[in-house]
């Protein structure tokens, strides 16, 4: 399961996400020369000590944009390529079968759908009067 969810991220528009990554963190990198100048000794050490500040605004970054940032419009079909689906959808269901006796195709079948959508998993649960379906194995394609 842990490998689907790496997997996940072959979704994202590499060269956009990389590019906004690095940029991200040359910025906290700036900040935090700002904030924490170096001392004149051991300047080379300095900017090393800044390393794990950096790599931990990365992560912190990386989880919220798995979590609440991807469902953004604004990233939508430029960084991330399936759009946020979430929700319950009604709908009907139509047959192309038509009946060998009568000759008629049957009526429209209501039906509502949820989805609950996260960056790396989708389940759906459909529904109508007759039955109720859940979704075994989903991804995006």
């Amino acid at each position: 399961m842990e490998l689907y969810r790496l997997q996940i991220m072959k979704y994202l528009n590499r060269r956009y996400f990389l590019w906004l990554f690095v940029g991200f963190s040359a910025v906290v990198y700036a900040i935090l020369l700002l904030v924490y100048p170096s001392p004149d000794e051991n300047a080379r050490f300095h900017h090393f000590k800044l390393v794990s500040t950096i790599v931990t605004c990365d992560l912190v970054l990386l989880g919220l944009f798995v979590k609440f940032i991807w469902k953004w419009k604004i990233f939508y079909n430029w960084l991330v390529p399936f759009p946020n689906l979430n929700g319950t959808w009604k709908g009907y269901i139509v047959s192309t079968w038509i009946d060998p006796e009568t000759g008629e195709k049957p009526d429209p079948i209501p039906v509502v759908l949820s989805i609950r959508q996260t960056f790396s998993n989708v389940s759906c649960v459909m529904r109508t009067k007759e039955m109720q379906s859940y979704s075994f194995v989903s991804g995006f394609v």
